[in-house]
């Protein structure tokens, strides 16, 4: 299996605590940044904020629906968090940095 890597950031002229919350709560603020073309489905099956979260994700990739089970991580508390589907093989990482 091939391996992409991509790399994308933005200037977003906020909070970086206020962004960090928005991003680790997937029972409410999380789902309401998803591209609504892209991501049909957002349901969240364990915790719901920030590490040990685990949320089922529908995805339309290339015309395709794909179902993801991501686990969220945060190994720099407050500047990084991670999703992750090892069985996909797929991981967002998201820094935050003031």
């Amino acid at each position: 299996m091939e391996t992409y890597e991509l790399e994308v950031s933005k200037m977003i002229k906020a909070d970086t605590e206020l962004v960090y919350r928005v991003l680790s709560d997937y029972q409410n603020e999380h789902p309401n940044i998803l591209p609504k073309p892209y991501f049909s489905n957002v349901e969240v099956e364990r915790g719901g904020v920030g590490a040990g979260t685990v949320v089922k994700v529908q995805m339309k990739v290339m015309g395709a629906v794909q179902h993801f089970r991501l686990t969220v991580s945060e190994p720099r508390p407050g500047r990084e968090i991670r999703e992750e589907d090892p069985e996909a093989g797929i991981k967002t990482i998201f820094t935050l940095e003031p």
